[in-house]
């Protein structure tokens, strides 16, 4: 997701500071597997309006990873700019 998030930046010279992702996954039993996955993608935010967080964010939710999961895995993104 940050790579994508990237790629769209430089396409458009934007400057993306302080990236960072959290992954919390929550399981579930019978049988064990990961139920779903919460992915808090954190950054500085104050110069981006609100065209370019579109942007970022539909860049991120096009990821080929989390494309390839699962799809019972419960995907939920948080996006926070600070």
């Amino acid at each position: 997701m940050l790579t994508l998030m990237g790629i769209a930046a430089n396409a458009r010279g934007l400057e993306l500071k302080h990236l960072r992702a959290r992954v919390v996954k929550h399981m579930a039993s019978g049988p064990r597997r990961v139920e779903r996955v919460e992915v808090h993608v954190t950054m500085d935010g104050t110069d981006l309006g609100e065209a370019e967080r579109t942007l970022l964010e539909a860049a991120a939710r096009t990821c080929p990873v989390a494309k390839s999961l699962h799809p019972d895995l419960v995907q939920d993104i948080h996006f926070i700019y600070g």
